[in-house]
Parts: structure tokens; C-alpha cells; sequence
């Protein structure tokens, strides 16, 4: 039941983000009048470059980023995330790179690698909101289990600073 609610939240944050990139590319449009013919004007949408994207999340530039975390709880103890990552821009606002993952507690630990891709849907001045995907390959080693490997897929959403 947990893991059919954790499948539905990613679901519906990656419908809506994907709904919400849409309408963005059309607000970032606008009207330009151009003569056709000396009697004749023709309204055309059109985008300048710096409507595009904010000069860091342009063709050909690289991000680098990621997670840094702790938590608590009751069943696994003090939680350390380490989640390094790095993607180059294909195309304006859109990236694809990979990530690296690290996982560390009191009776756990996960490390994992894989690629990502991320589509900057939004951008203000130096903000900038992403949605995304990702896969990830991790083992684990725990008090519990030995050692496990598996498979992760991931639907991300988030705002960046350049």
C-alpha cells in the first residue's frame, strides 16, 4: 500500500510538472508584426534568446549540483544523503547527465549511480524550476539484508539557482 502511494505521489508531481512546462513555453511567447507586403501585416508568435533560457541554462553549458541531507527516525536512526550530480545542456533548457547517490546510517548503507535528464521549464532572473527523470542502479548492505542490488526509477521536481 506504501509503495502504491509513493508510485502515485511521483506520478502526479511529474503530470503536473509536465502539464505546468507546457503553459510556461507558451507565456514565454510573443507577438511580432511583420510586413508582408506594403498593405499587409502578419502577427507571428516568436522568441528572443534571452526569453529562452537565463545564460547558464543554455546549449552547450554544464551543471553541477546535488543533495546533501540527514534525518532521523525511529527505525533507522541518524540518516546521512550525499547525492552529487552533473548534467550539460543538449539544448536550451534541457540536460542530461548523471548522478551518484550515497546513503549512510546506523544499520544501512546504499551507494548508486545512473542518468538523468532535466527540462528547465521556468526561469526568473537567476531561478530557474526543473522537472525530470532518473534511474538509478544502487547495492545496499544492511544488518538485515546482507547485500542488495536493484533498480530505482525517479520523477524529480525542483528550482535551481544559477
Amino acid at each position: 500500500m506504501q509503495n502504491t502511494a509513493v508510485s502515485l505521489m511521483a506520478f502526479l508531481t511529474f503530470a503536473l510538472s509536465f502539464g505546468t512546462s507546457l503553459s510556461a513555453l507558451a507565456i514565454n511567447t510573443e507577438n511580432v508584426t511583420t510586413p508582408t507586403s506594403s498593405t499587409e501585416i502578419s502577427s507571428v508568435p516568436a522568441m528572443t534568446s534571452s526569453e529562452i533560457a537565463p545564460a547558464n541554462i543554455r546549449k552547450s553549458n554544464v551543471a553541477v549540483g546535488g543533495d546533501l541531507g540527514a534525518s532521523y527516525s525511529t527505525y533507522s536512526g541518524s540518516t546521512l544523503y550525499l547525492n552529487p550530480s552533473a548534467e550539460y545542456f543538449i539544448a536550451d533548457r534541457f540536460s542530461i547527465g548523471g548522478m551518484l547517490t550515497t546513503t549512510l546510517s546506523e544499520n544501512f548503507q546504499s551507494y548508486g549511480i545512473g542518468p538523468s535528464a532535466t527540462y528547465y521549464f521556468w526561469n526568473q532572473n537567476k531561478w530557474a524550476a526543473s522537472t525530470g527523470l532518473a534511474v538509478r542502479y544502487s547495492t545496499s548492505n544492511s544488518e538485515y539484508d546482507n547485500s542488495s542490488s536493484y533498480w530505482t526509477g525517479m520523477a524529480k521536481f525542483g528550482m535551481g539557482y544559477f
